[in-house]
């Protein structure tokens, strides 16, 4: 038996190893596309991957601390409401330029915006 076994459970892909066990859900950040990319959704970003979007994990990544590990966030964080949110903004003509933007609301795996990049939360296809 190897050192590390994973598994698929509860949406969450956990591995366990001989020290310590971690949730390490597949985020991707869609940042890593070409710079005309920014209006892409997860759904596209994910099949890229050969993966799925699953809606059900946005609210995982939903926080400035998540955002910050895949986006440089340089304005911060800011709460808006929106079917594309989490995200981060990339659109020097807005005042949200550079920020990094968290939601109260469920988003959605097909939503886009020309002036953001989102923050995938792609899983295995099942």
């Amino acid at each position: 038996m190897s050192s590390s076994q994973c598994e698929l459970r509860l949406l969450r892909h956990s591995c366990t190893d001989d020290h310590q066990k971690k949730t390490l859900p597949y985020f991707k950040a869609c940042h890593g596309m070409s710079a005309g990319s920014a209006n892409a959704t997860v759904t596209f970003s994910c099949r890229n991957q050969e993966m799925e979007c699953n809606s059900h994990e946005f609210w995982f990544i939903n926080s400035c601390e998540e955002l910050s590990k895949h986006f440089p966030c340089e304005q911060g964080c800011a709460v808006e409401l929106g079917n594309d949110v989490p995200n981060y903004v990339v659109d020097a003509s807005l005042g949200s330029f550079q920020t990094c933007l968290v939601n109260q609301k469920q988003p959605k795996c097909e939503a886009a915006n020309p002036s953001t990049r989102r923050l995938c939360p792609c899983v295995p296809k099942q």
